[in-house]
């Protein structure tokens, strides 16, 4: 669940004057969300059309509310190999990176955690019973933890290879790829200045037209109306925030969080409420406030001591008997 809001809504788009650079803002609606797009340079111009385009594209690809989409032929299909479209540009980047977080989160993060997910009651595909799933059951016949899957070649076609039954779910991914994706596109078109946002990630490249970064406030983990618990302004860089706090379910009684943890197999029950993480690119913060959120704070701090921590800042939220705490790395200490 992404909990970042963006400051500065009120920014419409500007036709300025010749001497001027253009600033543009583009609102709509894409994966389930809504997203928000500013962006400001010499010969900037309207791309919402090649936007639409793109986050078409990409929920073809890897959208799990698409029947039509790659990842939902995959999850359909028994078949151990899968050609994957040519005219696919996302599910290889996006499945190499996952591969990538799964080894270096040992598991926390992992993407054939779908059927879980699903059994859980947080899937796209309602579950078969409103019980408490058979775990064990299910990571044997859907192959969950390992991550026995890759990417092969049958002659001039790129192939997923995989157990049979194997399905995926990179919805602790995908969406944070998507806000590089689009980044990428404005690049493209020689906009060095500019922020991208989709539900809540974030990406943002130089400064306002003001001259000053871009700033944004992370919300407090709490249900009911929204309030900042800190605000910053950053340049060049991605954020994202996962939490475990609003999205959830009651089952016999108890309340389960939409975070499951791969390796149990069960939701997290830990006291980490939110976990926000500043990196290079949205993926990378995406995937990581995701594998955080599983881990925990004190197996999170124990990864940021290690590698992690030389590219990743991260502030996590905690209940320390009903009162919320902070720990952080890099500019959240």
């Amino acid at each position: 669940m992404k909990k970042l809001f963006i400051l500065f809504l009120t920014l419409l788009t500007l036709l300025s004057c010749s001497t001027s650079p253009r600033a543009h803002h583009l609102k709509g609606e894409a994966q389930g969300t809504t997203f928000s797009i500013k962006y400001y340079g010499d010969g900037a111009a309207d791309y919402s059309e090649e936007i639409a385009e793109i986050l078409t594209d990409f929920d073809k690809s890897l959208s799990l509310w698409r029947k039509d989409s790659f990842l939902s032929e995959v999850n359909a299909n028994s078949d151990s190999v899968l050609r994957i479209p040519s005219e696919d540009a996302y599910f290889i980047p996006v499945f190499e990176a996952s591969v990538e977080v799964f080894r270096k989160s040992k598991g926390a993060f992992d993407p054939s955690v779908y059927p879980l997910v699903r059994a859980w009651g947080f899937g796209a595909i309602p579950p078969d019973s409103d019980s408490i799933p058979d775990v064990d059951s299910l990571k044997i016949i859907h192959h969950i933890g390992g991550l026995q899957a890759r990417i092969g070649e049958i002659g001039p076609d790129r192939v997923l290879k995989r157990p049979a039954g194997m399905q995926l779910d990179f919805n602790g991914i995908a969406q944070g790829y998507s806000v590089d994706v689009l980044g990428a596109f404005l690049e493209s078109k020689g906009m060095s200045n500019y922020m991208v946002e989709i539900g809540g990630e974030l990406l943002a490249k130089g400064a306002r037209p003001e001259g000053i970064g871009w700033t944004i406030g992370i919300d407090k983990p709490q249900d009911g109306p929204r309030e900042l618990i800190d605000t910053l302004t950053i340049s060049n860089a991605a954020i994202a925030t996962s939490g475990s706090y609003r999205k959830y379910k009651e089952r016999d009684g108890k309340r389960y969080s939409h975070c499951i943890d791969p390796r149990s197999g069960y939701p997290v029950e830990h006291t980490l409420l939110s976990v926000t993480v500043l990196a290079p690119t949205c993926m990378e913060a995406d995937a990581y406030a995701t594998a955080f959120m599983v881990l925990g704070v004190e197996e999170s701090l124990k990864k940021l001591n290690g590698p992690f921590g030389k590219k990743l800042e991260v502030m996590m939220i905690y209940d320390d008997q009903g009162e919320n705490k902070i720990v952080g790395t890099g500019r959240f200490k």
